[in-house]
């Protein structure tokens, strides 16, 4: 799969300006690998009572295959 679609995902389910983006490219250096992290992972880099996680533990890709087809 075209590795965008993980970007594309990572970017809709991130909340704008939050620090999360860093932790988590230190932690899984591709938005691949985050979007294959177990949820414990993302927990363990974020914390599951952030606002992003719900979304990140979401491994839908329909609203990303829509963004890259459009």
């Amino acid at each position: 799969m075209n590795d965008r679609i993980y970007w594309i995902w990572l970017s809709l389910s991130l909340t704008p300006g939050k620090e999360n983006f860093r932790k988590l490219i230190e932690r899984f250096k591709t938005a691949e690998a985050i979007f294959f992290a177990e949820p414990f992972e993302i927990a363990a880099c974020i914390g599951e009572k952030s606002s992003d996680y719900k979304a990140l533990v979401d491994k839908n890709l329909e609203s990303a295959e829509q963004t890259l087809s459009f």
